[in-house]
């Protein structure tokens, strides 16, 4: 029941927050990078990250895809444990705070990726 008036309530309109982020989010990010870690509970909610690593289940010679890379949360999860990190990234504050966390950063939206098809294992 609870769930129908979420539902109800999400569609008569969008948040203040979620609006700009879908009006220009390179704008919304970049001013939400340097407190994105402690403004969203579930970046640093360890049993989240674990599950999301074990359900991936990348070996040493993996190529791992973080699309949307962020904080690079995720990815530092698995650098080091695979063969590349590649984060991709359309906000260019937030790509700099993730730039210990993967191999390689790419500025691009997700829509558009400059890869070649199976470049990576996973994403």
């Amino acid at each position: 029941m609870k769930y129908g008036k979420l539902q109800k309530k999400e569609s008569s309109g969008l948040s203040n927050n979620r609006r700009a982020a879908k009006e220009n989010p390179v704008k919304h990010f970049t001013k939400r990078a340097s407190l994105y870690n402690r403004s969203s509970s579930w970046v640093d909610d360890p049993v989240l990250i674990h599950a999301i690593s074990g359900l991936a289940q990348a070996g040493r010679g993996s190529c791992v895809l973080d699309i949307a890379i962020g904080t690079g949360r995720i990815a530092r999860e698995f650098k080091g444990s695979v063969k590349r990190v590649v984060g991709v990234d359309i906000c260019p504050a937030m790509a700099r705070k993730a730039r210990r966390c993967a191999d390689t950063i790419v500025l691009s939206p997700a829509e558009k990726l400059p890869f070649k098809n199976d470049s990576f294992d996973m994403c």
